[in-house]
């Protein structure tokens, strides 16, 4: 139960962190991997692939979906639906801040599905919001 707790910990801190300084991300970044290797539930070992992924999505957008990827993979293995989308919508954004236009649309749009198979308005909105940034 301790580990579950300390993984969601650095899960939100990941995703709610304002720009640290290098010494902050370093660090926040190893204890990120640290987790990775010791952590061994497929659920848990997607949610810090998911959390590196946000870490790297502003600041090396291929790393970043190298990382998606793999959360997307154990997010299949476990069929999260929601965590299949927004991976999917997550390789989109990194796939546009890179130019890579067909990877962008192709990716959204299977995010744009699941939404829409979960009925899930708010992130189908943003999803179709993301994918016409493609074509602006």
């Amino acid at each position: 139960m301790t580990k579950l707790l300390h993984v969601i910990f650095i899960f939100f801190i990941c995703l709610f962190c304002v720009k640290q300084s290098n010494a902050q991300d370093d660090h926040l970044i190893d204890s990120l991997y640290k987790q990775l290797d010791e952590s061994k539930r497929d659920t848990f070992q997607m949610k810090i692939n998911r959390s590196i992924g946000d870490f790297y999505m502003y600041k090396n957008p291929i790393k970043a979906i190298h990382y998606f990827e793999k959360a997307n993979e154990l997010a299949i293995q476990n069929n999260r639906t929601l965590d299949i989308a927004s991976n999917y919508y997550s390789i989109g954004y990194c796939s546009l801040e890179k130019g890579n236009f067909d990877h962008a649309i192709e990716n959204y749009l299977k995010s744009v599905r699941l939404y829409i198979q979960m009925n899930d308005v708010k992130r189908l909105t943003n999803a179709y919001l993301s994918l016409s940034n493609v074509y602006s």
